[in-house]
């Protein structure tokens, strides 16, 4: 059963998935290039990023392991590969969601609001 928290959860991982999207199409090279515009830190590629991303995440958020089907979905493999995309799109269709992820989601806010203020 899917409680009011949840259903929150899951719409506010549709909304970052989209935010997600746009900020790439906006301001990422898909090519594999480096971002010219990521606030200095240098040759930054979409991939690099997303994967110092969802490592960041998985660390500070799901130390409980109640994450690890979502991550184990997006394909993550520390420091080796892994879609921000489908780990937004794992959460979002679950309608179970532990705790964790509510405050995963707040921190990737966060860490996009940083981004795209930056751009």
């Amino acid at each position: 059963m899917s409680t009011p928290r949840a259903t929150s959860s899951r719409l506010k991982a549709v909304a970052l998935a989209g935010r997600w999207q746009g900020l790439v199409q906006r301001h990422l090279p898909l090519r594999g290039g480096p971002c010219s515009c990521v606030m200095g830190i240098g040759n930054v590629t979409v991939a690099d990023f997303e994967i110092d991303l969802l490592d960041f995440l998985r660390r500070k958020y799901a130390g409980d392991g109640s994450l690890d089907p979502h991550f184990a979905h997006a394909g993550h493999e520390e420091a080796t590969a892994g879609s921000l995309l489908l780990l937004l799109q794992s959460l979002a269709r679950d309608p179970a969601l532990p705790e964790s992820a509510a405050d995963l989601l707040d921190g990737l806010d966060a860490s996009l609001g940083s981004l795209e203020a930056g751009h």
